[in-house]
């Protein structure tokens, strides 16, 4: 009995070690320096520099590569990413910039080598989406089986969603 049971143990404690890695991400931090992140219903701020914690996941427990898919179409899939539990964002710029409206949302990555998020909002993506255009921004991390998987993904627009 003991043999089996340390044999057990074992098994638990290699697959904790070996790539089975159920952490989520914890912590993340928004990169671009000339604007801040807060939710339409007042909930969170994300602040310039500053690490956050996610204020939210999306509503399925583990993001898998069908559920948080990083194939270049995420502008088209806002409304099912809102129905998930994306949340509406107003994007306010230092400079004084009319600011911009979308969602954001976090995915449950489990790839073992991404332990942070790093939110990052190119100019050309602001600008695409003050012309009018629905954008999509997001960072590729991977998940524990291989697959491209976004870790975070925020959508943007002139005009409220």
């Amino acid at each position: 009995m003991i043999e089996k049971l340390t044999m057990l143990t074992l098994a638990f404690i290699l697959l904790g070690v070996l790539g089975c890695d159920t952490q989520p991400v914890r912590t993340g931090v928004l990169s671009s320096n000339n604007l801040k992140i807060e939710a339409i219903d007042g909930s969170f701020t994300i602040e310039p520099g500053m690490e956050f914690t996610p204020p939210f996941y999306t509503k399925s427990h583990y993001m898998s590569y069908q559920n948080c898919p990083a194939d270049g179409g995420m502008s088209k899939q806002l409304n099912k990413w809102l129905s998930l539990g994306a949340k509406k964002i107003r994007v306010l710029f230092n400079d004084g910039q009319t600011p911009l409206y979308g969602a954001i949302t976090f995915c449950h990555t489990k790839h073992s080598h991404y332990r942070k998020y790093n939110v990052v909002i190119p100019e050309s993506y602001i600008t695409r989406a003050r012309n009018g255009e629905l954008t999509a921004v997001y960072e590729i991390t991977g998940n524990s089986h291989g697959y491209p998987q976004a870790g975070w993904v925020v959508w943007l627009s002139q005009d409220p969603l």
